[in-house]
């Protein structure tokens, strides 16, 4: 008997088709919608098998095989309960999810119902509870380098981000291949070429799983990702919290909406998908850099992504940070404080949480790429009196200019300045796309010494 659910994926609705099955009599099998077969006898009586749910769909929000979930039905009750994410039968169901309800019930279900799905929460052990850092830090920051991988979210295995999934090979030509005439090899037919990226199976999906805990007393979460390869989409909880199509740009997701609060691990679930033909050359599969887990106390909270600092050497060296508090509230008074080189500086945002802070710093040394001075600018953002949020950042202190104000040349300080650079993608060669800070080092250092 077929049954249509729109089913609530926490915050996502879909409408999927749905089977029901009793045992069958004398081990007669029963066909699903679609018309693939099973075995009825494999059912102990009084079992009820719904196959309802796509691989993919469940993957997308972090649900793997084994996985315990909450469902919730109003109009059918005899669903509520939790439910095991069951393993596939047989050959024709390679593409589906069993969800095994092991109790009797004789009810026949018609029409189209509603029913929530979430996964069952964790509740963290009084081990994993001490491991949360105290919220008198005002901002943490946590790596989020173990992950479960799968490229079919099937099979999955354990993963340290920074990952590129398609490195691993195997070589085939068919990855790249493309029948063209290269005109500018004076070619006019059409013939067989193969190799512009690597050869290496980047196309397709793949789809990552992890675990955090946001540490007690902190309201607001960011996930930062300094690059996933590529049209990333990012689920919190089984919440979809956001995305972002472009494979080569950083990007933040805010979690804040989605997270639990009281030690329970988080769920995050990142699918990804590289088109054919979306590179001319190799960009690895993936995410590729690092993520991380920021959190602060407040709602109201500084964003490094907002800071701009512009250097000016009319008179000394003079500094001038513009800054936006993020989520300010009304009511309360706030302050930003800025340490630079010794100095300090202290200023009130608007009503829209934008500021200035200005100061003059004149023996800071500056930034050159012969003496690439850097020094650690620390802001602090106060609340009534009491900081609330604080993060460092290093930075370097130069002018640039460009154009009639310098004879035509580029300048840093004055100074004319000759470009010198690579052909340089952002992959390690056969190390592959994920970062690499050794040969990211040694890159540098060979450019530094041309």
């Amino acid at each position: 008997m077929a049954l249509a659910m729109s089913v609530t994926a926490l915050a996502q609705s879909y409408t999927l088709t749905a089977t029901k099955y009793h045992p069958g009599v004398n081990g007669v099998g029963h066909r699903t919608a679609d018309g693939s077969r099973i075995d009825g006898g494999k059912l102990s009586r009084g079992e009820i098998r719904w196959v309802a749910f796509s691989l993919d769909m469940f993957s997308t929000y972090g649900f793997k095989l084994g996985d315990t979930i909450v469902v919730k039905c109003a109009t059918v009750p005899q669903i509520d309960g939790e439910w095991v994410v069951r393993d596939k039968m047989g050959k024709h169901l390679r593409k589906r999810v069993d969800f095994l309800l092991p109790r009797n019930s004789s009810s026949y279900f018609h029409g189209h119902v509603k029913v929530e799905v979430e996964k069952k929460r964790k509740k963290a052990s009084a081990a994993g509870v001490a491991d949360v850092p105290a919220a008198s830090a005002p901002r943490h920051t946590t790596e989020l380098t173990s992950w479960q991988f799968s490229r079919d979210s099937t099979d999955w295995r354990a993963v340290n981000v920074p990952h590129d999934w398609a490195i691993d090979g195997p070589f085939d030509k068919k990855w790249d291949l493309q029948m063209v005439a290269i005109k500018e090899n004076g070619e006019d037919v059409a013939t067989e070429h193969s190799g512009r990226s690597g050869s290496l199976p980047w196309i397709g999906r793949g789809f990552y799983t992890t675990t955090f805990v946001v540490p007690r007393g902190h309201e607001q979460a960011t996930l930062e990702f300094d690059g996933a390869m590529a049209d990333a989409h990012v689920y919190v909880n089984g919440h979809y919290a956001g995305g972002w199509a472009y494979g080569y740009n950083a990007f933040r997701i805010d979690a804040t909406p989605f997270i639990h609060h009281d030690g329970t691990p988080n769920e995050l679930a990142v699918a990804l998908n590289n088109l054919e033909e979306s590179n001319r050359w190799y960009p690895g599969g993936g995410i590729y850099r690092m993520v991380k887990l920021v959190t602060t106390t407040t709602a109201a909270h500084l964003d490094p992504w907002d800071m701009q600092l512009i250097t000016t050497l009319e008179g000394g060296t003079h500094v001038t940070i513009g800054h936006k508090v993020s989520s300010p509230q009304a009511a309360k008074a706030y302050a930003v404080t800025a340490h630079l080189a010794g100095h300090t500086t202290t200023a009130r945002p608007d009503a829209g949480g934008n500021l200035t802070l200005e100061f003059d710093v004149p023996e800071a040394a500056l930034w050159s790429p012969e003496r690439p001075a850097l020094h650690d600018l620390t802001l602090e953002l106060s609340e009534d009196g009491k900081v609330i949020d604080r993060y460092t950042t290093r930075v370097g202190l130069r002018t640039i200019a460009w154009g009639k104000d310098v004879d035509g040349y580029f300048a840093i300080n004055g100074e004319p300045v000759k470009f010198k650079g690579v052909c340089l993608h952002h992959d390690e060669g056969p190390l592959g796309a994920a970062e690499n800070r050794s040969a990211m080092l040694r890159q540098l250092t060979t450019m530094k010494a041309m």
